[in-house]
């Protein structure tokens, strides 16, 4: 759900140089969404397999531990449970903005209009999670946590 720290924490720029050393906590299903909507094909689709799996957050997960292993710094993915029930609201809010971009996307690309098709929704299922799981530690060796609230870390090393 986030919480805005603004108030209490001031932002300070920082690089990858000032992790090296450290054990840095990743939020799995957040990266896995972001990876899921920004790597993409230029009509718009995203990386898949010979067999049509979508692998654009396993291409992203590679490639980010990578840098960050490089650079000198452990990274921890973290993965959540299912959300509280308070967030229900939230979430079907979420999944009629992603109905509505999904309808204009299918339409753009219909009429051939990339430039008026971008990639504004993505769908990290639980199969997502689950390959994102074998690649950052083998099969998952922590069950899925119980709830949001319970985070369980996947280490990478």
């Amino acid at each position: 759900m986030g919480v805005d720290l603004s108030d209490l924490i001031s932002p300070v720029k920082r690089s990858l140089e000032d992790f090296r050393g450290k054990i840095l906590a990743i939020d799995a299903f957040n990266t896995l969404y972001q990876f899921l909507a920004i790597i993409r094909q230029p009509d718009g689709t995203p990386l898949q397999d010979r067999h049509g799996r979508v692998t654009s957050h396993l291409s992203g997960l590679i490639y980010r531990t990578s840098n960050f292993v490089a650079a000198g710094i452990k990274p921890v993915f973290v993965f959540d449970g299912e959300p509280p029930r308070r967030k229900a609201r939230t979430i079907q809010g979420r999944v009629e903005v992603k109905r509505r971009a999904e309808a204009e996307w299918r339409e753009a690309v219909e009429v051939g209009d990339l430039e008026r098709a971008p990639p504004r929704t993505t769908s990290p299922s639980l199969p997502g999670r689950t390959t994102s799981r074998a690649v950052t530690k083998g099969e998952p060796a922590v069950p899925p946590a119980p709830n949001a609230g319970a985070a369980q870390p996947v280490s990478t090393l």
